[in-house]
């Protein structure tokens, strides 16, 4: 007999179970929710959607990951090395940093391309695999933002009061609560999405018989992420992982304009044009890292808040076509937008630190290269102040330039230590 519908209820005997056991996929599995729709009243998702989609979680956005995977290990492989001579505090930060956005490129490769790229994975793996997937990757982003946060934290102390002690216990005073942070803000993730079978039939008007015609594991909304109370959860979200985060870096980065700008007017008669155009840059590049996160992190919160104010402002939400694929479209640009974001730190550490590019080019290319011109530069500054004085300020001053220019020298490493040491 054929699965009868009585009042909206898709009633399935198990003979027919049985007779048709090797045709269906989940119709006849008691562990999941069952979810019935007709096929003449099932939307099709416009062709144009689809293109997008593919081209841009299933093309460009592996390779964006495959980029930041491989330069976040070769990060953490470079600040592992002891040459890199950084506070072993700063170095964990930065491990920290790499692992959470190498975790999320990870499964932001699992979560959005893989499904665009294989059609077994889609329809047998996914649905299994989303309701994990979901809570972790949110994990890893919220660990990502939040440790971003504490590298500016961290250099901000070290540029603004460079002489303040602060016992972090190898940066372990920043990293433990956002850890935990991560973890408890993201629990109601893992309740957000469930595996449901969905069966699509063909209801015969004249009679209570319904034609099976397909049926399928797939993913979708949980009663809790539809709950109107739930709301207040993606608000609070759209401010800690947006607003709060862009506020803070913002600040941070301004008091570390500032103090960078007075050391160099304090030091104005010691640096050479070659240490002023690194100083403008270090300045331009704790910029650029706020611009960073702004940009790739705005579609998010562009997002989060069009949700709250259609749910506060219109509800229901109507199902306009061209609405649903401007949201899909710009869903797929903040995906690929918070990779890249994940993947640019390498770029910025190479461009930024001198130990960085020394460490980098030995460790993949053999030994160390000779910097002569640096040296050269080391070796004339200490001549010149030698001849403007002596004693104690001779080595004050050689010491104050070589940390500029990212040069150590032998007699002057003890007085610079402190700050050589979160020049990164």
């Amino acid at each position: 007999s054929q699965p009868t519908l009585v009042d909206g209820q898709l009633y399935i005997s198990s003979e027919w179970c049985e007779k048709m056991k090797d045709r269906t996929m989940c119709m006849c599995d008691d562990k999941h929710d069952t979810v019935v729709s007709d096929i003449n009243d099932v939307g099709l998702t416009s062709d144009l959607a689809l293109e997008v989609d593919y081209y841009t979680e299933g093309v460009l956005l592996p390779i964006i990951c495959g980029v930041g995977i491989c330069g976040n290990i070769a990060s953490i492989l470079v600040l592992t090395n002891k040459d890199i001579d950084l506070k072993p505090s700063f170095v964990n930060i930065l491990i920290c940093l790499a692992f959470y956005d190498l975790l999320f490129e990870i499964l932001a490769i699992l979560m959005y391309s893989l499904p665009n790229l294989s059609l077994t994975y889609k329809d047998s793996v996914f649905p299994f695999f989303l309701p994990y997937l979901l809570p972790l990757i949110h994990i890893a982003l919220t660990g990502s933002v939040y440790t971003t946060i504490a590298v500016a934290v961290e250099r901000c102390i070290t540029v603004v009061a460079p002489f303040t002690s602060i016992k972090s216990f190898h940066g372990f005073l920043y990293l433990c609560p956002i850890i935990l942070f991560s973890l408890l803000y993201n629990i109601p993730k893992f309740f957000e999405v469930q595996t449901r079978c969905f069966v699509s039939i063909n209801a015969i008007n004249s009679s209570s018989d319904a034609h099976w015609v397909s049926d399928a594991y797939a993913w979708d909304r949980s009663d809790v992420r539809s709950h109107p109370n739930y709301m207040t959860y993606i608000t609070a979200n759209c401010v800690v992982m947006g607003l709060l985060p862009m506020f803070l870096l913002s600040v941070l980065n301004c008091l570390i304009f500032r103090a960078v700008s007075r050391a160099h007017a304090h030091h104005a008669s010691l640096m050479s044009s070659n240490a002023h155009r690194r100083d403008s840059t270090m300045a331009t590049v704790l910029t650029t890292i706020v611009l960073i996160f702004v940009v790739c992190h705005t579609p998010k919160a562009v997002l989060n808040m069009y949700e709250i104010w259609t749910h506060i402002f219109i509800s229901p939400v109507p199902e306009e076509e061209d609405i649903n694929l401007l949201l899909d479209i710009l869903t797929n640009i903040s995906h690929l937008l918070i990779a890249t974001n994940s993947s640019v730190n390498i770029v910025v550490y190479v461009l930024k630190d001198f130990k960085f590019r020394q460490v980098l080019w030995s460790f993949f290319c053999g030994p160390k290269p000779q910097f002569l011109r640096n040296n050269t530069l080391s070796n004339k500054l200490s001549r010149k102040v030698g001849k403007q004085d002596n004693g104690v300020s001779n080595h004050v001053a050689a010491s104050n330039f070589t940390n500029m220019v990212d040069v150590t020298t032998q007699d002057s490493q003890d007085s610079e230590n402190k700050v050589l040491q979160t020049d990164f």
